[in-house]
């Protein structure tokens, strides 16, 4: 698996390279979410709503919260949804109390079943 921001992709060559090599990559776009590439196709996640105070790390959250998701259910929408809440959280306050229990995670999730990876 493969995370990178969109500010920090070169050229689009690069990124197509990686997706020859790498089963998973994800491509965090802060408030516009994330792109994922898996089975040969690119798919969206949509950024959910959020108070942002401190984007700082905002990506790290979401690559984190992908991987512990990702390993208990193997499944790559269920893991970018739980992520795109973790990123939501993580920018609505700053430094480690913008960090959401699963508890939040799940609250948040519950309240937008529209989030879906497309």
């Amino acid at each position: 698996m493969l995370f990178v921001s969109d500010e920090d992709l070169v050229d689009d060559g690069q990124l197509d390279r990686w997706v020859k090599d790498v089963p998973i990559v994800v491509v965090t776009r802060e408030r516009r979410g994330a792109r994922v590439h898996d089975e040969g196709r690119w798919r969206e996640i949509h950024a959910l709503p959020a108070e942002e105070v401190d984007p700082t790390g905002a990506g790290d959250v979401f690559a984190a919260a992908f991987l512990v998701r990702f390993e208990e259910t193997n499944d790559v929408a269920n893991a970018a949804r739980f992520a795109s809440a973790a990123a939501a959280f993580s920018v609505e306050a700053e430094g480690i109390e913008a960090i959401a229990t699963r508890e939040q995670i799940d609250q948040r999730l519950s309240q937008h079943p529209e989030l879906v990876l497309r």
